[in-house]
């Protein structure tokens, strides 16, 4: 079974206007873009 993380991230005033899945790869480097994106598409984010 998939183990359940929670983060947590304040957007900077550089990254507003940003799309949510770059703005959030540039917070948590150790996740893909991609794998970012799947989230949101779920509705994880």
């Amino acid at each position: 079974m998939a183990q359940r993380v929670q983060l947590n991230a304040t957007v900077s005033e550089n990254q507003l206007g940003q799309r949510l899945d770059q703005a959030l790869a540039e917070l948590f480097p150790e996740y893909s873009r991609s794998r970012i994106k799947e989230w949101i598409l779920d509705q994880r984010v």
